[in-house]
């Protein structure tokens, strides 16, 4: 592993925060406001009046998170073509995703999606997940950020930022039972450690692992190093080569 690599879960780790430094964070996890959400749901072909204050229900989870995953792709341009490391700020997410009308990778999708379900007013979570291919965990630094929803039946994964096979919409999180199926099969949550899940397709027959989602809730500030080790160390995948993808359901 990279020297990064082997740093970085120890610069990752949640250290404890002064006044400014704490002010500094909430750059990262702030809510979007009234006017933004409005600007981020017709960015993803909503109706704004559906949903600014109304109801938090599952079915309306359900129809933010499939619209952004057909809206707006994972990219790694920023990265790949610019040699820019992407901001994680809320600020610039907005500018990137919703005024420029660009994509971004997970850190920066789950980052904004998350602002924007604070800002209409649900209770989310950030966690770090471990990718899974060939059936083994990628080696190295964990490199996937997905979301948690709170409502009050239950707890809901939402993922905008995967690019890949994914589940349309949202799924219950703490469940063992076959979930949502599309194109891409059927999705599952089995156990792992404790009060992990690994999220699983299952297709003609066979399950196959695909992330495991650690369960301590982190703060946006949390994936910095993260970010920085997939734009530039040798070992990241995500410089590789110029990509630009809507989830496979979504063409």
């Amino acid at each position: 592993m990279t020297k990064i690599g082997e740093l970085i879960r120890e610069e990752a780790a949640n250290l404890p925060l002064d006044d400014s430094s704490r002010e500094s964070a909430r750059a990262f996890d702030r809510a979007l406001r009234p006017e933004e959400a409005a600007a981020c749901l017709l960015r993803i072909g909503l109706a704004p009046e559906d949903f600014l204050g109304a109801p938090r229900t599952g079915e309306a989870l359900s129809r933010l998170v499939a619209a952004h995953q057909r809206t707006v792709p994972f990219e790694n341009l920023e990265a790949v073509e610019e040699r820019q490391t992407p901001s994680l700020r809320i600020d610039d997410l907005w500018q990137k995703i919703v005024q420029r009308e660009r994509g971004g990778w997970c850190y920066e999708l789950n980052g904004l999606f998350a602002a924007l379900l604070r800002g209409l007013g649900y209770r989310t979570t950030a966690h770090i997940a471990n990718i899974c291919k060939n059936d083994q965990i990628i080696t190295g630094p964990p490199r996937h950020r997905i979301n948690l929803a709170y409502l009050p039946e239950g707890v809901f994964f939402c993922d905008v930022g995967f690019g890949g096979i994914a589940a349309p919409g949202f799924a219950p999180f703490y469940t063992d039972h076959a979930l949502q199926a599309g194109p891409g099969g059927t999705f599952v949550f089995r156990p792992f450690g404790a009060g992990g899940k690994i999220l699983c397709q299952s297709k003609e027959g066979r399950e196959t692992p695909l992330m495991e989602i650690e369960p301590a809730p982190r703060e946006g500030t949390f994936f910095l190093p993260y970010n920085e080790y997939s734009a530039h160390d040798p070992g990241s995948p995500f410089i590789r080569q110029a990509i630009k993808r809507l989830p496979e359901w979504a063409g």
